[in-house]
């Protein structure tokens, strides 16, 4: 196709067009609607193309086409999957943790991390070194019916012992 004249290039979301760009038409860009998708047409052309506003239900396979004109007509189609991800907007909630504890107390706390696509991975540190994966609880993800987002928590339990004696920090 190298060297051909470009017909169009048209853009999918699963098998839904939703974005066609064919430069000897008038006018030569077109959207469709395609739920969850809004193009930024100022910002799309024949080789860009600028989605906003988008959410997790954005999340899917997108394809490319690129048609050569005349004679040939070739065409190339590139497919590849998109993750929209929503971030957590609050840090994550540390509950149970005390500020002092005595050798042979029992550690006992969460992290929680709400409302974020996919769930957050949570881990737990102390002086800065990951801590066994024995001493840690991963919870189920609670998934929102309403937003669609999911909240994760992240347990942990010890016993205090002289291995901790100094400075530790969570």
């Amino acid at each position: 196709m190298e060297g051909a004249e470009l017909y169009s290039v048209k853009w999918y979301k699963g098998k839904r067009e939703f974005f066609r760009y064919t430069p000897k038409e008038i006018p030569a860009l077109k959207s469709f609607v395609v739920a969850g998708l809004s193009v930024e047409r100022p910002l799309s052309n024949g080789s860009h193309l600028t989605l906003v506003a988008v959410e997790p239900a954005a999340t899917g396979k997108y394809s490319c086409e690129v048609s050569a004109d005349l004679p040939s007509f070739d065409t190339m189609i590139v497919s590849s999957e998109m993750e929209v991800v929503d971030v957590p907007v609050t840090k994550p909630l540390i509950t149970g943790i005390k500020q002092f504890y005595r050798i042979g107390d029992v550690v006992l706390g969460n992290c929680t991390s709400y409302n974020s696509k996919p769930a957050a991975n949570l881990t737990w540190l102390l002086d800065d070194k990951k801590i066994n994966a024995s001493q840690m609880m991963q919870y189920p993800i609670y998934k929102d019916q309403r937003s669609g987002l999911d909240t994760s928590t992240l347990g942990l339990f010890f016993h205090l012992s002289h291995h901790f004696l100094g400075r530790s920090k969570l």
